[in-house]
C-alpha cells in the first residue's frame, strides 16, 4: 500500500523533477572537494567558500562529495538516486512506527499525510536536500536500534544507536534534540517502568547527550563565529 502512494505520488508530483538541472546553490555544495578540505572539514568551517550558513558538518561535506564521485553532473542519476534514498526514509520510518505498534489504518493514514505533503516533494526537487534524507534515515534507524536496546539490552544495540547518532549528529545540528526525544520516547515505550528499562532509557540518553556534547564542543572551538545557543532569563536566544 506504501509503495501505491508512492507512485501515485511520483506519478503526480514527483516525476516532474527527474529531469531537471542544478539550480540554487546545488554545485556550490555538490562537487568534489579536495583531500585537504575533506580533512579540514572536521576543524573548522563546513564551507571552503565562506557562502553557506557558518556551521559544523563534516559529515555533510563527504556526502556531498561522495554524492559528487559517483554521479558527477548526471543529474538524471542523481535524482533517481534521491528518489531511492527517499524511499529507504520511507521504509525505515514504517519500520519505527510498526515497533511502535502502529495499526495498519494508522500507517495508512500517517504515510498519506507524508507522502502528499510539501516538505515530502521539497526535499527532492532541491537536490541540496539529499543530505537531510540521509540525516534523518540514521535519526529513525537510532530510534529502532534504541527500542531494542530498551526490549533487551543486547551491547550490539547500544553500539548501532552510538553509530547512527554520530552519524546524524555530525551532519545536521538540528538534531542536538535527539537525546531529549530518545528520553521522552522510552518513557512512552516502556510499559512495566522496570529498573532495567529505566536504567536503559538513562544510559542511552545521557550517551547520545555526549555526542551532542562533543559536536557542541567541537563547533565552538573549531567555528567560534557560528551562532550558539544563550540561556537568558527572558529565554533561549541564538540559532543553529
Amino acid at each position: 500500500i506504501i509503495l501505491i502512494l508512492y507512485s501515485f505520488w511520483f506519478l503526480v508530483l514527483g516525476y516532474q523533477n527527474i529531469f531537471e538541472p542544478f539550480v540554487g546553490d546545488d554545485l556550490h555544495l555538490i562537487r568534489e572537494y579536495t583531500p585537504q578540505h575533506l580533512i579540514n572539514v572536521w576543524f573548522g568551517n563546513w564551507d571552503p567558500d565562506n557562502i553557506e550558513t557558518v556551521s559544523y558538518r563534516p559529515l555533510a561535506i563527504w556526502y556531498y562529495h561522495l554524492q559528487s564521485i559517483v554521479f558527477g553532473e548526471n543529474t538524471f542519476l542523481l535524482s533517481i538516486f534521491i528518489y531511492v534514498t527517499q524511499l529507504v526514509l520511507i521504509f525505515v520510518i514504517l519500520s519505527f512506527f510498526k515497533k511502535l505498534n502502529f495499526s495498519n489504518g494508522q500507517l495508512f493514514f500517517l504515510f498519506t499525510i507524508l507522502i502528499f505533503s510539501k516538505i515530502f516533494t521539497t526535499i527532492v526537487t532541491w537536490k541540496t536536500l539529499n543530505p537531510l534524507v540521509f540525516c534523518y534515515i540514521n535519526f529513525f534507524l537510532a530510534s529502532i536500534y534504541y527500542l531494542k536496546w530498551i526490549d533487551n539490552g543486547k551491547f550490539k544495540n547500544i553500539i548501532f544507536l552510538i553509530f547512527f547518532s554520530f552519524i546524524c549528529i555530525f551532519s545536521r545540528e538540528e538534531l542536538y534534540h535527539l537525546p531529549f526525544y530518545l528520553f521522552f520516547l522510552g518513557l512512552l515505550y516502556i510499559k512495566n517502568f522496570s529498573f532495567d528499562e529505566i536504567k536503559r532509557i538513562i544510559i542511552a540518553s545521557l550517551i547520545v547527550l555526549s555526542v551532542v556534547v562533543l559536536h557542541y564542543f567541537i563547533r565552538s572551538n573549531f567555528v567560534s563565529e557560528a551562532s550558539e545557543i544563550k540561556i537568558t532569563i527572558s529565554g533561549i536566544k541564538g540559532v543553529l
